[in-house]
């Protein structure tokens, strides 16, 4: 458990389960680093080869004719870096009374909703999410608004811990033996007549 869910939780609340965001998170800022040095190749390319431009710093043995590609890298980097926060930097924890959605590094910004709020769930998922476990999860909550939760690994786990949570919040007997009339034992005996 993080740091940061230990210091907010009460004494009394329990952590059922932290949900982590999908790898898939990295491969797309590893896709737009891909991107941008692709264009700035293509740029080159088509500025030193295509149409017989010089290159103005060609002089210089590093740069040569890849000065389009290298001015990219910094764009691409950026960008890749900001996935990479966001994926190392969000952490959502559910507890037996409430979810807790922290994002930011530096900023840090903190949702929580309790668990008798939340009316619904939404799982978006879509083909590559179905192919790879991963799902975007909107919860449909009473009186704050609703919170979208980003791509999270096996969505359904979570939503699964979170109807079994509110079931407890519900019936503190939900986990007593049921008898074979479907009805919690409490100490009652099925009298046959």
């Amino acid at each position: 458990m993080s740091s940061f869910v230990k210091s907010i939780i009460g004494a009394e609340e329990r952590v059922i389960l932290l949900a982590r965001l999908h790898w898939i998170y990295l491969m797309t800022g590893g896709c737009w680093l891909a991107l941008f040095m692709a264009c700035g190749a293509a740029i080159d390319y088509f500025l030193w080869h295509f149409w017989g431009a010089t290159p103005p710093l060609a002089d210089i043995p590093f740069l040569g004719s890849h000065v389009a590609l290298l001015l990219s890298l910094p764009g691409g980097f950026f960008i890749c870096s900001l996935y990479l926060v966001k994926l190392l930097s969000t952490e959502i924890a559910l507890t037996d009374m409430r979810l807790i959605y922290k994002i930011g590094l530096i900023f840090v910004e903190v949702e929580e909703i309790d668990l008798v709020e939340i009316r619904s769930e939404h799982v978006h998922h879509g083909l590559l999410g179905r192919l790879l476990g991963y799902g975007q999860v909107r919860l449909d909550s009473r009186f704050v608004g609703d919170i979208d939760l980003p791509a999270i690994k096996n969505p359904y786990k979570l939503i699964k811990a979170m109807h079994n949570a509110r079931r407890k919040l519900h019936d503190p007997m939900a986990d007593a033996p049921v008898d074979n009339i479907g009805q919690h034992n409490q100490g009652l005996r099925l009298v046959k007549s």
